[in-house]
């Protein structure tokens, strides 16, 4: 029996090919570095990377101020690809993958929820959230956009690993949460409790074993593999904002 087009899932493929036709134009007449209040603030952290990788100390802002003030994982990417494109292409590119991840992200976490169909709606709606527009155009929040996503991406493995114990999506998903906080640990830090507390109730429901005290605990291991490696990466920020 053949089935309506418009029941079937939409490609991942074709949503991502949608937001690079959107936002792709809009990035290439550089609107987020015309018109949006922090974009130039995070080039400009970029920019010290770019020239003195291994010394946190910026001297170009009033008597000096050290990097570590901020998670420096989405302007040291800047820093690496400016070598190439130069600083403002560089923050644009960045900005690109971080609007691609978002549908990606979007995606798998709604896989935890309902099926493949609804799930690439939401992908496909989450290109046009007025928040993203927002977010990007006038605020210039890169790391907000970058990070968001990547624990989007971290949550599916969360559950993974909370509800059968898979080793690998313990590992991968500690991995993409440590890169999220690393971007902005503001955005994970409200994350975890928007996000994680569900699927961990989720996972419960879901569970392969018979315990859901075994769902909770590893739920609970997840978190502190990652806070060990959040304290580590950022224990410069952590110092400087703490000393």
């Amino acid at each position: 029996m053949e089935t309506s087009y418009f029941s079937r899932p939409i490609p991942l493929r074709f949503i991502l090919l949608m937001a690079l036709a959107i936002h792709g134009p809009l990035l290439a007449m550089q609107l987020p570095l015309t018109n949006s209040y922090d974009a130039n603030f995070h080039v400009f952290f970029a920019s010290h990377y770019a020239h003195s990788w291994f010394n946190p100390w910026n001297p170009k802002w009033f008597a000096g101020f050290s990097q570590a003030t901020y998670p420096p994982l989405a302007h040291q990417w800047i820093a690496l690809l400016s070598y190439v494109f130069g600083l403002h292409m560089a923050y644009l590119l960045v900005q690109l993958v971080g609007i691609l991840l978002v549908p990606v992200g979007v995606y798998r976490f709604a896989r935890l929820w309902v099926d493949e169909r609804a799930s690439s709606y939401a992908a496909l709606f989450s290109i046009f959230l007025g928040a993203l527009a927002f977010l990007v155009y006038s605020a210039g929040q890169l790391p907000t956009t970058l990070s968001a996503p990547l624990y989007l991406l971290a949550i599916p493995y969360f559950y993974d690993w909370s509800r059968s114990a898979d080793v690998r999506a313990l590992l991968k998903g500690v991995v993409l949460t440590i890169a999220a906080g690393a971007v902005h640990h503001v955005t994970l830090i409200f994350g975890s409790l928007l996000f994680a507390i569900p699927v961990l109730w989720l996972a419960v429901i879901d569970r392969e074993d018979r315990k859901a005290g075994a769902v909770i605990l590893r739920g609970f291991v997840f978190g502190a593999f990652a806070a060990v490696g959040l304290g580590i990466v950022l224990l410069p920020y952590w110092i400087s904002i703490c000393c």
